[in-house]
Order: C-alpha cells, then sequence, then structure tokens
C-alpha cells in the first residue's frame, strides 16, 4: 500500500511541476515572458522535459524506472539548486510567480519532496 501510494505522490508532483513550468515555458514561447537559457536551450523547456521523465518513470517497468527518474530529476534540481543559490546571492535568474516568488524555489521544493518520496517508494519496491 506505500509503494502505491509514493508512487502516486511521485506522479503528482511530476504533474504539478509539468503544469508549473508549462505556464512558463508558454509565456516563453509567446515572448510575454522570458526564461533563462543554457547556451540555445531555454532553461524551462529542460526543466518541462526532466519533469515529464521523472513522472514517465512512475509508468516504467521496474528495470528502467531509476534510470529514467534520474535522467529527468538530476537536471532539474540542479537548475532548482542553482537558481535559487543566484536568487540568495542576489542575482535574479529566475521566473516570478504571480506572489513575485522565484519559481525556482518552488521548483528546489519539489524536487526534494519528489526524491523523497521517489526513494520510499523504491525501498517499499525492494521489500
Amino acid at each position: 500500500m506505500i509503494n502505491i501510494t509514493a508512487r502516486v505522490i511521485v506522479a503528482g508532483l511530476c504533474t504539478a511541476g509539468l503544469f508549473g513550468v508549462a505556464a512558463i515555458a508558454y509565456r516563453h514561447a509567446t515572448g510575454t515572458a522570458p526564461c533563462p537559457t543554457l547556451g540555445l536551450v531555454p532553461a524551462c523547456y529542460v526543466v518541462l522535459l526532466g519533469y515529464a521523465l521523472a513522472g514517465a518513470s512512475v509508468f516504467a517497468r521496474v528495470g528502467i524506472r531509476t534510470p529514467l527518474f534520474a535522467t529527468g530529476w538530476v537536471p532539474v534540481f540542479g537548475l532548482a539548486l542553482m537558481g535559487s543559490s543566484m536568487e540568495v546571492l542576489g542575482y535574479g535568474a529566475c521566473p516570478r510567480s504571480a506572489d513575485h516568488i522565484p519559481t525556482c524555489f518552488y521548483s528546489l521544493a519539489l524536487t526534494t519532496s519528489l526524491i523523497t518520496a521517489f526513494f520510499v517508494e523504491r525501498n517499499y519496491r525492494s521489500r
């Protein structure tokens, strides 16, 4: 039961992340609000793909679940950590929410919760 609950939580957190970053990616694509870029690639697109891969891991077979999750989670967490650090140091790098809070703060909280739920699910899966 805990295994299924943890998988539902992982899926829910990834869905929340997808909806949040989809709005930012849409605003970037329409030119209303740019998101930071990583070379030529907008960071919001990388985060969108990352949340999608991490979410898809819930439905993947056991053998590829962890690599698929890690492929999505690592860049999202890294960008959230880097963006949050830059915000704290006074270098505004992240798009703002409607409440004027840097969205990388939300993403950092979400990815931290996500890895916790994933490890709970993984530990109960191995029993």
